[in-house]
């Protein structure tokens, strides 16, 4: 676990470009909702990983048996970490 690790950096460097092309029509509550938006979109992701894994992998190619129980497990360390830096409640 302690080898996961979120990419604040990424994280903004997605954000401004994203705003440089859209903050004219965005709400301030909408600018304000992306590192929420980012813990969503993340938490889909790892739902989808486990539904996978428990329906045979039929979806996601995989290269051992566990591997989107593993994503799975990855992903929720992120939404994790997002929810503490952001301190999403």
């Amino acid at each position: 676990m302690e080898k996961i690790k979120l990419d604040l950096r990424l994280f903004w460097a997605y954000t401004e470009g994203y705003l440089s092309q859209t903050a004219d029509i965005l709400t301030e509550k909408e600018i304000e909702s992306l590192p929420v938006g980012a813990a969503v979109i993340t938490l889909e992701l790892a739902s989808r990983f486990l539904g996978d894994y428990l329906t045979g992998d039929r979806y996601f190619r995989i290269d051992y048996p566990e591997h989107n129980l593993v994503y799975n497990f990855e992903f929720y360390v992120n939404i994790s970490l997002l929810f503490a830096c952001y301190k999403i409640n």
